[in-house]
């Protein structure tokens, strides 16, 4: 009999894993990442978007924390032009648009010594938020902390915030775009997975540097350079990092 994993079909994402409704694998596969989420167009309506028509959304003035606005900043791409103003068009049946934006590929899939935490959790919520010059989509999740492979968090941070750019937007016309960086995929809600992060004091959160879902005790990768990782045994990879830690 096949599993999920065996059977999964690794569909790239930049939101990642838009936060729900998807425990479930669909026939194709298991779908752990929100890239895999917004190519299955009876899912992706299911997933939280951000509103282009929500005048609140649109106001780059408003107020906002200090945590925030930085991390707004940071994520904000002056070269592009504001997600609203942008018009590729969708094809007859067509529920999303990856992102055009390429990621440079060299990168171990364990960036050990490069991150700061290395952490085994759960993801319990997501959110898509726009930078501050309304060119960019990014994504916070809140992860429950199961087990630390790497690094040190106060007795009190059972929870963290983690962050990547990409997420699910939703345009005037009512369609849901994905919108990321290709071959990045973004964690899905009430999955767990071994991340690689980099901390974000300013913020107070981490960035994902790479990660991978544990389904099954198998390893899903988050991202497509990492796919040669796949279905490999999860207790392997934590005794491969605390080696190398």
């Amino acid at each position: 009999m096949t599993t999920p994993y065996q059977s999964k079909v690794f569909l790239l994402i930049v939101v990642g894993g838009l936060w729900c409704c998807c425990k479930a694998p669909f026939a194709q596969g298991q779908v752990v990442s929100l890239e895999s989420i917004a190519k299955a167009p009876s899912s992706i309506e299911q997933e939280p978007a951000l509103d282009l028509s929500n005048p609140d959304v649109m106001n780059l003035a408003k107020p906002r924390l200090a945590e925030e606005t930085e991390r707004a900043k940071r994520f904000d791409k002056p070269n592009r032009p504001p997600l609203i103003n942008r018009s590729e068009p969708l094809k007859s049946g067509q529920h999303y648009i990856i992102g055009q934006y390429q990621y440079n590929s060299d990168h171990t899939p364990l960036p050990v010594a490069g991150s700061d935490l290395i952490v085994l959790g759960t993801v319990s919520s997501a959110s898509p938020h726009l930078s501050s010059g309304g060119n960019t989509v990014y994504s916070t999740f809140r992860l429950e902390i199961k087990n630390i492979l790497k690094g040190v968090l106060a007795p009190s941070e059972s929870i963290v915030t983690v962050e990547r750019e990409g997420g699910i937007i939703l345009l005037p016309n009512g369609k849901k775009r994905f919108e990321g960086i290709r071959g990045l995929g973004l964690p899905v809600n009430g999955f767990t997975y071994i991340l690689f992060l980099k901390a974000r004091p300013s913020s107070h959160s981490y960035s994902i540097i790479t990660g991978y879902a544990v389904v099954e005790g198998k390893l899903i990768s988050l991202d497509a350079a990492n796919a040669s990782e796949d279905d490999k045994n999860a207790d392997a990879l934590i005794t491969e990092i605390k080696v190398q830690h």
